[in-house]
């Protein structure tokens, strides 16, 4: 009875009203006082009261056995449905924030080397048996968007190891190829390294900037000290921290950035290269005196031992390792920082001509033996097949052997004749 006396009165005072219907011939209860209450339970834990103009409270918790129809419900004035679809959008969009952006379709797929299947949803990695491939997503295959390895990176924990062989079809929202982040003036993120395809991060810089510290963007390293400079036709300031381009009346001067002037280290043009757009062009003829922070120059100039550095636009960041080319019995790294010895003895014959002591296998071909620089070395067919060389370091330098060693070793077949 308490319930149907409640479950009416709740009806008669708010939904009722709420959907506007005429109630004036129907039968029942009717309090007629605007502090109305109906009160139910031993302790009055149970209450419905009038607190306003067509408005009613409840307190306690509300069951209805059957459909309840209301016309509009509001919460704090605010439509109810509309405020849930909002939520909805919001939640959807943070999902799929939340989510990776490339993941496995479930079709095809699974470990190469058991058969269990990959289930779906499963995060492509570009990592497969122990090997990082480019060309993951790409083609019309196993869905429409071809495949990826699902594998942990070497060294990194995750479902699946280069001991699984494990691979699945990619979703239609994969990237092609490997997911790539965004970074101007830098060398983006790419692979795994990326956390959402299109997102800010960045590997690393070219000439003149440097990267923020959480790695999402390159800043000028190379700008304007606010000392002289400005738009040389109309006389405008240039402002402090304006980026150097080196690009001045529509071109690239080499010799920014030198001498003393101008605060110390001479000036460079800040407009944007032909074609770029930019806060100053060729028509402003801008310029500023450049920081301390400025390589001499204005452009920037990686380190290569052994080797000819990178340096403009191709040396991603001034005084990191990076390579042009190398020089004799050197050969560029896969990487391109680095050269690396490509002339080095065989273990055959050779070793310390006073000592009789052995040279290894591996010891880098100088060309020096006995204090001289021998042009000769490499040649013939003795001593493995492509005879000897001298692994002395030069008079200066400091090494494993000296002139004092006369130290010496077969060549292996990779050296170049003559050196």
């Amino acid at each position: 009875m308490a319930r149907v006396l409640l479950s009416l009165a709740f009806l008669l005072c708010n939904v009722l009203t709420v959907l506007g219907m005429d109630t004036s011939d129907f039968v029942g209860l009717s309090i007629q006082k605007d502090n109305a209450l109906v009160q139910l339970g031993k302790k009055g834990d149970v209450k419905l009261y009038r607190v306003g103009k067509n408005k009613a409270a409840f307190e306690g918790d509300l069951d209805f056995q059957g459909k309840l129809s209301v016309k509009d419900l509001t919460l704090n004035g605010q439509d109810l449905v509309h405020l849930l679809k909002t939520m909805q959008a919001k939640i959807n969009a943070l999902t799929a924030k939340l989510q990776p952006p490339c993941v496995t379709n479930g079709i095809g797929g699974g470990k190469t080397k058991t058969g269990e299947k990959i289930p779906k949803g499963t995060p492509c990695t570009g990592w497969y048996q122990g090997k990082q491939h480019k060309e993951i997503c790409e083609g019309v295959a196993y869905g429409g968007r071809g495949w990826c390895g699902v594998e942990a990176a070497p060294g990194k924990t995750g479902k699946y190891t280069s001991k699984d062989g494990a691979w699945g079809g990619c979703v239609k929202e994969c990237p092609r190829g490997l997911a790539r982040c965004e970074c101007p003036n830098g060398k983006p993120l790419t692979g795994p390294a990326c956390n959402q395809h299109g997102e800010a991060g960045c590997e690393s810089c070219k000439a003149l900037y440097k990267l923020s510290d959480d790695k999402k963007s390159c800043e000028a390293v190379c700008v304007t000290n606010g000392i002289g400079g400005g738009k040389t036709k109309t006389g405008e300031k240039v402002p402090k921290g304006t980026p150097c381009t080196g690009w001045y009346q529509g071109k690239q001067h080499k010799e920014v950035c030198e001498g003393t002037a101008y605060g110390g280290k001479g000036w460079c043009g800040v407009e944007a290269p032909p074609g770029k757009s930019g806060k100053y062009s060729a028509k402003d003829a801008a310029w500023g005196g450049c920081v301390k922070a400025c390589p001499k120059g204005g452009v920037a100039q990686c380190t290569c031992p052994n080797g000819t550095p990178l340096k403009g636009p191709e040396c991603n960041e001034h005084g990191t390792p990076g390579c042009k080319s190398c020089g004799k019995l050197y050969a560029l790294n896969s990487a391109k920082t680095a050269c690396k010895v490509s002339c080095v003895t065989n273990g055959i014959g050779g070793g310390k001509t006073r000592t009789g002591e052995k040279v290894p296998k591996g010891t880098p071909c100088t060309g020096w033996y006995n204090g001289k620089q021998h042009k000769d070395f490499c040649t013939g067919t003795g001593y493995g097949g492509r005879g000897w060389c001298g692994v002395e370091a030069p008079p200066g330098k400091s090494g494993k052997y000296s002139g004092k060693d006369a130290a010496w070793g077969g060549c292996v077949k990779a050296c170049p004749k003559g050196l």
